[in-house]
Protein backbone atom coordinates (compact mmCIF):
# COMPACT_ATOMS: atom_id res chain seq x y z
CA UNK A 1 0.00 0.00 0.00
CA UNK A 2 1.47 3.71 -1.20
CA UNK A 3 1.51 5.54 2.17
CA UNK A 4 1.35 8.94 0.32
CA UNK A 5 -0.23 11.37 2.96
CA UNK A 6 0.61 9.95 6.14
CA UNK A 7 3.13 12.15 8.00
CA UNK A 8 6.84 11.10 8.82
CA UNK A 9 7.40 9.05 12.02
CA UNK A 10 9.18 10.60 15.06
CA UNK A 11 12.22 8.73 16.53
CA UNK A 12 11.16 6.11 19.26
CA UNK A 13 7.67 6.60 18.73
CA UNK A 14 5.10 3.96 19.86
CA UNK A 15 3.11 1.68 17.59
CA UNK A 16 -0.09 3.20 18.86
CA UNK A 17 0.95 7.04 18.28
CA UNK A 18 2.10 6.16 15.01
CA UNK A 19 -1.57 5.08 14.08
CA UNK A 20 -3.02 8.02 16.28
CA UNK A 21 -1.31 10.50 14.80
CA UNK A 22 -1.42 9.18 11.04
CA UNK A 23 2.20 8.89 10.52
CA UNK A 24 3.90 6.22 8.57
CA UNK A 25 4.45 2.38 9.72
CA UNK A 26 5.97 0.17 7.52
CA UNK A 27 4.78 -3.20 7.93
CA UNK A 28 6.33 -5.90 10.13
CA UNK A 29 3.15 -7.52 11.64
CA UNK A 30 4.15 -11.24 9.68
CA UNK A 31 7.04 -10.89 12.03
CA UNK A 32 4.99 -10.34 15.35
CA UNK A 33 2.47 -13.08 14.38
CA UNK A 34 5.67 -15.42 13.97
CA UNK A 35 7.17 -14.28 17.27
CA UNK A 36 3.72 -14.19 19.10
CA UNK A 37 2.84 -18.13 17.74
CA UNK A 38 6.08 -19.95 17.89
CA UNK A 39 8.34 -18.34 20.87
CA UNK A 40 7.84 -17.85 24.04
CA UNK A 41 11.31 -16.27 25.18
CA UNK A 42 12.92 -13.66 22.32
CA UNK A 43 15.66 -11.39 22.38
CA UNK A 44 16.47 -8.85 19.85
CA UNK A 45 19.28 -7.12 19.32
CA UNK A 46 19.43 -3.64 17.26
CA UNK A 47 21.47 -0.63 16.77
CA UNK A 48 20.23 2.87 17.91
CA UNK A 49 17.58 4.46 16.11
CA UNK A 50 16.76 0.79 14.37
CA UNK A 51 12.96 1.11 15.80
CA UNK A 52 12.66 -1.18 18.44
CA UNK A 53 10.94 0.43 20.66
CA UNK A 54 8.35 0.93 17.53
CA UNK A 55 8.46 -3.00 17.28
CA UNK A 56 8.23 -3.91 21.08
CA UNK A 57 4.84 -1.35 21.71
CA UNK A 58 2.97 -3.15 18.33
CA UNK A 59 3.89 -6.78 19.77
CA UNK A 60 2.56 -5.13 23.40
CA UNK A 61 -0.92 -3.62 21.18
CA UNK A 62 -1.45 -6.69 19.98
CA UNK A 63 -1.34 -8.55 22.65
CA UNK A 64 -3.69 -6.03 24.63
CA UNK A 65 -6.43 -7.31 21.98
CA UNK A 66 -6.60 -3.90 20.38
CA UNK A 67 -6.77 -4.97 16.48
CA UNK A 68 -8.51 -1.79 15.78
CA UNK A 69 -4.75 -0.27 15.83
CA UNK A 70 -3.93 -2.92 13.12
CA UNK A 71 -6.74 -2.75 10.52
CA UNK A 72 -4.30 -1.39 7.47
CA UNK A 73 -1.71 -4.17 8.26
CA UNK A 74 -1.12 -7.26 7.35
CA UNK A 75 -1.81 -9.22 10.40
CA UNK A 76 -5.32 -8.08 10.40
CA UNK A 77 -6.73 -10.64 8.06
CA UNK A 78 -4.60 -13.37 9.13
CA UNK A 79 -5.77 -15.73 11.64
CA UNK A 80 -4.00 -13.88 14.65
CA UNK A 81 -6.18 -13.92 17.60
CA UNK A 82 -5.72 -11.20 19.21
CA UNK A 83 -6.21 -12.22 22.81
CA UNK A 84 -5.58 -9.80 25.86
CA UNK A 85 -3.33 -10.87 27.90
CA UNK A 86 -1.73 -8.83 31.44
CA UNK A 87 1.38 -6.95 30.34
CA UNK A 88 4.33 -6.42 32.68
CA UNK A 89 6.27 -3.83 30.60
CA UNK A 90 9.91 -2.65 31.55
CA UNK A 91 11.15 0.51 29.64
CA UNK A 92 14.90 1.58 31.09
CA UNK A 93 15.57 3.84 28.63
CA UNK A 94 13.30 6.29 30.64
CA UNK A 95 12.58 4.56 33.88
CA UNK A 96 16.12 4.40 35.36
CA UNK A 97 17.62 7.36 33.65
CA UNK A 98 18.80 9.62 37.19
CA UNK A 99 21.71 10.54 38.77
CA UNK A 100 21.38 7.72 40.56
CA UNK A 101 22.80 4.78 38.24
CA UNK A 102 21.33 2.22 40.46
CA UNK A 103 18.40 0.90 38.72
CA UNK A 104 17.06 -1.63 42.22
CA UNK A 105 14.94 1.03 43.18
CA UNK A 106 13.47 2.42 39.90
CA UNK A 107 12.25 -1.33 39.51
CA UNK A 108 10.98 -1.47 42.71
CA UNK A 109 8.71 1.83 41.93
CA UNK A 110 7.79 -0.02 38.52
CA UNK A 111 6.87 -3.02 40.37
CA UNK A 112 4.59 -1.46 42.74
CA UNK A 113 2.79 1.08 40.16
CA UNK A 114 2.27 -2.08 38.37
CA UNK A 115 0.41 -3.48 41.39
CA UNK A 116 -1.58 -0.69 42.39
CA UNK A 117 -3.04 -0.52 38.58
CA UNK A 118 -4.36 -3.66 39.56
CA UNK A 119 -4.84 -2.75 42.70
CA UNK A 120 -2.92 -5.64 44.63
CA UNK A 121 -1.93 -5.82 47.95
CA UNK A 122 1.34 -7.87 48.01
CA UNK A 123 3.88 -8.25 50.89
CA UNK A 124 6.82 -8.81 49.58
CA UNK A 125 10.75 -9.36 50.89
CA UNK A 126 12.82 -8.03 47.77
CA UNK A 127 12.18 -7.25 44.19
CA UNK A 128 12.32 -11.06 43.19
CA UNK A 129 9.56 -11.95 45.60
CA UNK A 130 7.50 -8.96 44.30
CA UNK A 131 8.06 -9.92 40.45
CA UNK A 132 7.17 -13.56 41.35
CA UNK A 133 4.12 -12.77 43.06
CA UNK A 134 2.67 -10.35 40.91
CA UNK A 135 3.17 -12.40 37.79
CA UNK A 136 1.11 -15.17 40.10
CA UNK A 137 -1.46 -12.75 40.79
CA UNK A 138 -2.19 -11.33 37.33
CA UNK A 139 -2.02 -14.64 35.91
CA UNK A 140 -4.90 -15.68 38.59
CA UNK A 141 -6.65 -12.20 37.80
CA UNK A 142 -6.94 -12.79 34.00
CA UNK A 143 -6.85 -16.71 33.52
CA UNK A 144 -4.35 -16.19 31.21
CA UNK A 145 -0.79 -16.45 30.84
CA UNK A 146 1.79 -13.33 31.58
CA UNK A 147 3.88 -10.97 28.69
CA UNK A 148 7.04 -9.68 29.97
CA UNK A 149 8.15 -7.00 27.51
CA UNK A 150 12.07 -5.58 28.49
CA UNK A 151 13.15 -2.22 25.82
CA UNK A 152 16.63 -1.65 26.47
CA UNK A 153 17.49 -4.02 28.71
CA UNK A 154 21.21 -3.32 28.55
CA UNK A 155 21.31 0.27 28.85
CA UNK A 156 21.90 0.02 32.92
CA UNK A 157 25.11 -2.15 32.17
CA UNK A 158 26.30 -0.37 28.73
CA UNK A 159 25.52 3.08 30.53
CA UNK A 160 28.18 2.81 33.36
CA UNK A 161 31.47 0.93 31.80
CA UNK A 162 33.11 2.91 33.72
CA UNK A 163 31.51 2.19 36.85
CA UNK A 164 32.22 -1.10 37.53
CA UNK A 165 30.36 -1.54 40.40
CA UNK A 166 27.25 -0.07 39.86
CA UNK A 167 27.36 -2.06 36.48
CA UNK A 168 27.74 -5.17 38.39
CA UNK A 169 24.80 -4.00 40.92
CA UNK A 170 22.79 -3.54 37.87
CA UNK A 171 23.41 -6.68 36.12
CA UNK A 172 22.58 -8.14 39.37
CA UNK A 173 19.12 -6.32 39.28
CA UNK A 174 18.87 -7.97 36.14
CA UNK A 175 19.35 -11.16 36.50
CA UNK A 176 17.16 -10.97 39.57
CA UNK A 177 13.80 -10.40 36.96
CA UNK A 178 15.30 -13.30 34.82
CA UNK A 179 15.59 -15.95 37.25
CA UNK A 180 11.89 -15.11 37.96
CA UNK A 181 10.78 -15.40 34.80
CA UNK A 182 12.90 -18.96 34.54
CA UNK A 183 11.05 -19.93 37.16
CA UNK A 184 7.76 -19.06 36.33
CA UNK A 185 8.47 -20.36 32.70
CA UNK A 186 4.70 -22.13 32.72
CA UNK A 187 2.74 -18.89 33.58
CA UNK A 188 4.51 -16.62 31.30
CA UNK A 189 3.16 -16.27 27.27
CA UNK A 190 6.42 -14.51 26.02
CA UNK A 191 9.04 -12.79 27.06
CA UNK A 192 10.83 -10.35 24.58
CA UNK A 193 13.91 -8.41 25.01
CA UNK A 194 15.42 -5.58 22.89
CA UNK A 195 19.23 -4.46 23.86
CA UNK A 196 21.19 -1.99 21.50
CA UNK A 197 24.31 -4.37 21.97
CA UNK A 198 24.64 -8.19 21.29
CA UNK A 199 24.56 -9.10 24.75
CA UNK A 200 22.56 -12.80 24.62
CA UNK A 201 25.38 -13.26 27.25
CA UNK A 202 25.25 -10.83 29.70
CA UNK A 203 22.87 -11.96 31.61
CA UNK A 204 23.82 -15.79 33.42
CA UNK A 205 20.00 -17.09 33.70
CA UNK A 206 19.63 -16.85 30.31
CA UNK A 207 21.04 -19.94 29.71
CA UNK A 208 18.35 -21.51 31.89
CA UNK A 209 15.57 -20.77 29.54
CA UNK A 210 14.51 -21.80 26.03
CA UNK A 211 15.67 -18.82 24.06
CA UNK A 212 15.21 -17.43 20.79
CA UNK A 213 17.63 -14.91 19.21
CA UNK A 214 16.34 -13.03 16.76
CA UNK A 215 19.24 -10.99 15.82
CA UNK A 216 21.48 -12.47 13.69
CA UNK A 217 18.80 -15.07 12.58
CA UNK A 218 18.39 -14.27 8.46
CA UNK A 219 14.43 -14.97 9.21
CA UNK A 220 14.16 -11.88 11.22
CA UNK A 221 16.86 -9.48 9.15
CA UNK A 222 14.13 -7.25 8.16
CA UNK A 223 12.33 -7.22 11.53
CA UNK A 224 13.67 -3.57 12.42
CA UNK A 225 14.79 -0.85 9.73
CA UNK A 226 13.92 -0.52 6.02
CA UNK A 227 14.34 -2.63 3.19
CA UNK A 228 14.92 -0.92 -0.47
CA UNK A 229 11.62 -2.24 -1.10
CA UNK A 230 10.02 -0.59 1.73
CA UNK A 231 11.93 2.81 1.21
CA UNK A 232 9.93 2.87 -1.93
CA UNK A 233 6.19 2.00 -1.05
CA UNK A 234 6.22 4.02 1.87
CA UNK A 235 8.59 6.94 1.38
CA UNK A 236 7.40 7.50 -2.52
CA UNK A 237 6.46 11.02 -1.58
CA UNK A 238 8.97 11.76 0.73
CA UNK A 239 11.82 10.82 -1.93
CA UNK A 240 10.07 12.40 -4.94
CA UNK A 241 9.75 15.68 -2.58
CA UNK A 242 13.46 15.47 -1.53
CA UNK A 243 14.76 14.93 -5.39
CA UNK A 244 12.89 17.87 -6.11
CA UNK A 245 14.87 19.80 -3.42
CA UNK A 246 18.15 18.59 -3.99
CA UNK A 247 18.21 19.55 -7.77
CA UNK A 248 16.79 23.01 -7.03
CA UNK A 249 19.37 23.70 -4.07
CA UNK A 250 22.40 22.31 -5.55
CA UNK A 251 24.49 21.85 -8.65
CA UNK A 252 25.87 18.45 -8.27
CA UNK A 253 22.10 16.93 -8.07
CA UNK A 254 20.77 18.41 -11.22
CA UNK A 255 20.55 16.01 -13.39
CA UNK A 256 19.99 13.40 -10.48
CA UNK A 257 17.07 10.88 -10.77
CA UNK A 258 15.04 8.92 -8.21
CA UNK A 259 17.24 6.08 -9.07
CA UNK A 260 20.13 8.06 -8.62
CA UNK A 261 19.07 9.46 -5.17
CA UNK A 262 17.39 6.22 -4.02
CA UNK A 263 21.17 4.66 -4.44
CA UNK A 264 22.68 7.48 -2.47
CA UNK A 265 20.11 6.82 0.50
CA UNK A 266 20.95 3.36 0.40
CA UNK A 267 25.00 4.02 0.15
CA UNK A 268 24.88 6.80 3.28
CA UNK A 269 22.14 4.96 4.84
CA UNK A 270 22.20 1.28 4.50
CA UNK A 271 25.08 -1.72 4.96
CA UNK A 272 23.29 -3.34 7.98
CA UNK A 273 22.24 -6.98 7.47
CA UNK A 274 22.02 -9.88 10.02
CA UNK A 275 22.26 -12.49 7.92
CA UNK A 276 20.86 -11.84 4.48
CA UNK A 277 22.51 -10.27 1.39
CA UNK A 278 19.81 -7.76 2.00
CA UNK A 279 21.26 -4.59 3.00
CA UNK A 280 18.65 -2.58 5.64
CA UNK A 281 18.54 1.14 6.26
CA UNK A 282 18.45 3.28 9.49
CA UNK A 283 15.25 4.70 9.81
CA UNK A 284 16.26 7.27 12.05
CA UNK A 285 18.56 8.13 9.85
CA UNK A 286 16.26 8.17 6.95
CA UNK A 287 13.66 10.21 8.73
CA UNK A 288 15.99 12.56 9.64
CA UNK A 289 16.61 12.89 5.85
CA UNK A 290 13.82 13.93 4.67
CA UNK A 291 12.71 15.70 8.00
CA UNK A 292 15.66 18.16 7.32
CA UNK A 293 15.59 19.20 4.05
CA UNK A 294 16.79 16.47 2.09
CA UNK A 295 20.73 17.36 4.15
CA UNK A 296 22.62 13.85 3.62
CA UNK A 297 24.17 13.48 7.46
CA UNK A 298 26.14 10.80 9.05
CA UNK A 299 25.06 9.19 11.79
CA UNK A 300 27.01 9.97 14.45
CA UNK A 301 25.59 13.51 13.65
CA UNK A 302 22.30 12.41 14.22
CA UNK A 303 22.59 10.71 17.10
CA UNK A 304 25.23 12.50 18.70
CA UNK A 305 27.97 11.30 21.62
CA UNK A 306 27.06 8.85 24.57
CA UNK A 307 28.71 7.99 27.60
CA UNK A 308 29.58 4.62 26.79
CA UNK A 309 30.89 5.13 23.32
CA UNK A 310 33.16 7.45 24.94
CA UNK A 311 34.31 4.75 27.42
CA UNK A 312 35.07 2.40 24.93
CA UNK A 313 37.20 5.25 23.00
CA UNK A 314 39.37 5.95 25.95
CA UNK A 315 39.87 2.02 26.33
CA UNK A 316 41.06 1.63 23.15
CA UNK A 317 41.22 4.68 20.66
CA UNK A 318 44.07 3.08 18.35
CA UNK A 319 40.96 0.89 17.00
CA UNK A 320 38.86 4.58 15.82
CA UNK A 321 41.89 5.72 13.22
CA UNK A 322 41.39 2.78 11.01
CA UNK A 323 37.58 1.60 11.14
CA UNK A 324 37.84 -0.01 7.70
CA UNK A 325 39.68 -2.47 9.20
CA UNK A 326 37.85 -3.80 12.23
CA UNK A 327 35.67 -7.16 12.01
CA UNK A 328 32.74 -7.67 13.99
CA UNK A 329 31.69 -11.29 15.56
CA UNK A 330 28.66 -11.53 17.55
CA UNK A 331 29.24 -10.37 20.80
CA UNK A 332 29.13 -11.18 24.40
CA UNK A 333 29.08 -9.02 27.64
CA UNK A 334 28.92 -5.35 27.13
CA UNK A 335 31.69 -4.14 29.12
CA UNK A 336 34.19 -7.19 27.75
CA UNK A 337 32.96 -6.28 23.55
CA UNK A 338 35.22 -5.07 21.00
CA UNK A 339 34.89 -1.34 20.82
CA UNK A 340 34.02 -2.29 16.66
CA UNK A 341 31.22 -4.79 17.95
CA UNK A 342 29.87 -1.53 20.29
CA UNK A 343 30.26 1.07 18.05
CA UNK A 344 28.37 -0.93 14.72
CA UNK A 345 25.45 -1.85 17.45
CA UNK A 346 25.03 2.02 18.62
CA UNK A 347 24.86 3.18 14.74
CA UNK A 348 27.81 4.31 13.99
CA UNK A 349 29.35 1.55 11.89
CA UNK A 350 27.95 -0.15 8.93
CA UNK A 351 29.57 -3.10 7.36
CA UNK A 352 31.63 -3.21 4.24
CA UNK A 353 31.60 -6.96 3.53
CA UNK A 354 30.44 -10.33 4.92
CA UNK A 355 32.84 -12.96 6.07
CA UNK A 356 32.66 -16.75 5.88
CA UNK A 357 29.12 -17.04 7.71
CA UNK A 358 27.68 -13.27 5.39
Amino acid sequence: MLETRKGLPEPSEAFEDLVLNNRIYVDKTHYIYNIVNNFSFCHLARPVGFGKTCLLTAIEESLKGNKIFFQDYWIYTSDFEFKQYPILKFDFDYNYLTENKLINAKIKKLLLHRANDEYFNIKYKNNYDLFYKIILRLTDKYQKKAVILFDNLDLPIIDNLDNLSVLNANKASLNELISVINSLSSYIKLTFVTTTTDCFTLFTNYKHLYTKSLSFDPDFNGICGFTFDEICTYFQYYLEKSLRSLILKYKEFKTFTLDNLKEKILAFYGGYSWGKQEQIVNPASLINFFSSDSVFRHNYQIFGPNSYLATMIKRTPWEYLRPESLELTPSGPAESSPAGAVLFHAGYLTIDRGGPSG
